[in-house]
């Protein structure tokens, strides 16, 4: 009987931390709340690429590419302070920007910003990150591959 009294102690000791755990995840009391300064917001509003998107097919942003030399194997669509762009990659984990302004598609090897993106103080700081993440994820060998239809 006793291995019984032991073992309900031991399953006891485990459902408290258990419940005890669940509940700091609640945030009681908001004692788990940030001290300091909030992050820029703003800097990140503007959609989704989901919501929105360059208007471009891949069909198109290969062709736009290639005629400038960049044979890419990825592209991936992102949204910077609202404003949507493709970042492409090659096969050597080079990458190429591709946007649009004043109607026409522009490929970039670094982004420049737009218009208004200087009232943002951070922005070379994000750019920088960006770029330290790109170098980052080319030495850790991330990335996938684009086959082509």
């Amino acid at each position: 009987m006793r291995w019984h009294h032991v073992t309900g102690l031991l399953f006891a000791g485990f459902v408290c931390a258990w419940i005890f755990s669940g509940l700091m995840a609640m945030n009681p009391l908001r004692i788990f709340e940030p001290q300091g300064q909030r992050p820029d917001l703003a800097a990140w509003q503007g959609g989704t690429p989901a919501t929105r998107q360059l208007d471009v097919t891949p069909q198109q942003a290969l062709s736009v590419l290639a005629a400038q030399g960049f044979h890419a194997v990825e592209l991936e669509w992102r949204v910077l302070d609202g404003q949507p762009y493709l970042l492409a990659r090659d096969g050597a984990a080079r990458t190429r920007l591709l946007m649009r302004q004043d109607g026409q598609l522009l490929v970039r090897e670094q982004w420049s910003g737009r218009p208004g993106l200087e009232r943002h103080r951070h922005c070379d700081r994000l750019a920088a990150a960006a770029h330290e993440m790109a170098c980052r994820n080319r030495k850790m060998g991330r990335r996938r591959t684009l086959k082509p239809t």
